[in-house]
Formats: C-alpha cells, sequence, structure tokens
C-alpha cells in the first residue's frame, strides 16, 4: 500500500471511531431523566417523573405554524427570500463568466445559460407559491 492510501485510510478509520465514540458516550452526557430534587427548586420536590402530580413539561412549536397550510406558505415564502440574493448572485457570476469570455463563443454561451437557469429557477419559485395558492383555493382550505 501506497503511503497515500495508507493516510486516507487512517483518517477515514480515524473519524469513523471518533463518530461511534462520541455516539456511544451520549447516553452518559446526557441527562434527560432526574431521579432527585430538581436543580433550582426546593429541597424535596421532585421532578414530574415520580409521579407527583406536577403539571407536564410543554414544548413551544418552533414551526410557529397551526396546520400544514401555514407550513408549506413559511416554507415557500423562506424559499422566495432565500432564492433573491441567491439569483442576484447568479445572475452576477453569469455577468462575470460573459465579461471575462475574451470572445470565446463557449465562454459566453455558459454564461448566458448561468442566467438563463438562474432566472428560470426563481421563477419556478415564484409559480411555486401561486400553486400553493391555487391549490388551497380548490380544496377550499381557508
Amino acid at each position: 500500500m501506497s503511503l497515500k492510501k495508507l493516510s486516507k485510510l487512517s483518517v477515514s478509520l480515524l473519524a469513523v471511531l471518533l463518530i461511534l465514540s462520541a455516539y456511544s458516550a451520549l447516553p452518559f452526557i446526557s441527562h434527560a431523566q432526574t431521579s432527585g430534587p430538581l436543580p433550582g427548586s426546593q429541597s424535596g420536590t421532585r421532578g414530574p417523573l415520580d409521579g407527583s402530580g406536577q403539571p407536564p413539561i410543554s414544548i413551544k412549536n418552533p414551526l410557529q405554524a397551526e396546520n400544514f397550510s401555514e407550513l408549506i406558505n413559511k416554507i415557500a415564502n423562506w424559499l422566495l427570500v432565500l432564492g433573491a440574493p441567491v439569483l442576484t448572485l447568479m445572475i452576477i457570476i453569469g455577468a462575470f463568466q460573459i465579461l471575462s469570455a475574451a470572445g470565446n463563443p463557449e465562454k459566453v454561451k455558459t454564461g448566458r445559460q448561468t442566467i438563463t437557469w438562474a432566472i428560470v429557477g426563481y421563477a419556478l419559485l415564484l409559480i411555486s407559491t401561486g400553486i400553493t395558492a391555487l391549490i388551497k383555493n380548490v380544496l377550499s382550505v381557508n
């Protein structure tokens, strides 16, 4: 085996071992259940695991969407917001490709395709917002 292959193999093996050791140590690190008094509580007060009748722990909805329709709208709007700077960047890259072509028609073609596909991609994002509104209209979801 060459030194390069041996080096790649040892780095890969080391990475796998580190991931496995971190994964196996996770149960020892996390403290999901408490058996004694809860931190910051009065002494003798037990957690909800002992059946003391304390209210259950509630988890706040991180998506802030009440139903599937709102979730789809939030995702579509987020993609539009994310897509606008990407569109701008791709147009700048395409323009740079055209400007740096130095008369090479292949590079000019590549730059034009970059700009064209960037616009097509953003147009699809815009159309997807309309399609979700159309589907909600057809299904009469408020």
